[in-house]
């Protein structure tokens, strides 16, 4: 038991080490700020949904985790590295504080995109004009939970793709070959033409379009509709990160692991 609370204790500390390496570094205020005037403007538009005003804000959030997540893996201190595994003597441990510390950006970047539109309608009625969209406890729930999983995924798509630190001349390929990846995401089924059970090969791409199409024509989100979503991003994450992981290790420590043999 002592075991497991020191963990979690080394855990804590990392997650804190990586926040601050991260706001220090990867500067995240841009591609927020980007994302914060889209939903001012969105949420003018008249027709207003609030639930397809969430379906766009949660792409746009699992755009960001990738972005985000991509930058914060790329930043690589091979001294750094080798000091806290040192330090902790778990490579688990460390890999995980970066999925968990990803994991609380994502929600806070979940927790910003759902509680925006409660946050502007005073804001628009003190500005002289009249704001009509009513969130209610279950859409805001649903935009919650559906902004986490989607941001989620986009952290695992990042994980997928940490370059390789021992061949930085190749870091614009794979970020090309991210860029591909994560656009796929939206437009496979528009650019693979593939029918019948085939279609779940498309799954690969994460399932973004398969959970934003259980939303496209609703004005609530549903139990039963927010359960796949819930089911299929956490099932994708988990798998994805499992292979990352595998992946990770060998691409990023088993260059290090080689050159102390």
């Amino acid at each position: 038991m002592n075991g497991f609370f020191n963990d979690i204790k080394k855990l804590s500390h990392l997650v804190r080490y990586h926040r601050s390496i991260f706001f220090r570094k990867i500067r995240p205020y841009p591609p927020l700020g980007f994302w914060l005037v889209y939903l001012g403007v969105a949420y003018q538009q008249v027709p207003l949904c609030i639930v397809q005003n969430y379906l766009a804000s949660a792409m746009i959030s699992f755009y960001i985790m990738v972005w985000f997540g991509y930058l914060f893996l790329s930043d690589f201190d091979e001294v750094m590295e080798h000091l806290l595994l040192l330090q902790i003597n778990s490579r688990f441990l460390y890999v995980a504080s970066k999925i968990v510390f990803l994991i609380a950006v994502s929600a806070l970047v979940g927790v910003i995109g759902s509680v925006f539109p409660i946050i502007i309608k005073p804001i628009s009625l003190l500005a002289g004009y009249a704001w009509p969209v009513d969130v209610g406890a279950v859409n805001f729930i649903g935009g919650l939970l559906l902004h986490f999983v989607i941001g989620c995924m986009g952290v695992s798509v990042a994980f997928l793709f940490q370059p390789n630190p021992e061949k930085r001349n190749n870091s614009s390929i794979a970020t090309l070959a991210l860029m591909l990846f994560a656009l796929l995401a939206v437009v496979k089924n528009q650019a693979f033409n593939i029918d019948g059970l085939a279609r779940h090969v498309l799954l690969v791409f994460t399932p973004l379009y398969e959970i934003l199409q259980l939303f496209s024509e609703s004005e609530v989100f549903t139990a039963s509709d927010m359960l796949l979503a819930v089911i299929g991003g956490s099932a994708y994450f988990l798998l994805a990160v499992a292979f990352g992981y595998w992946f990770y290790n060998k691409r990023v420590y088993g260059p290090l692991i080689a050159k102390q043999n």
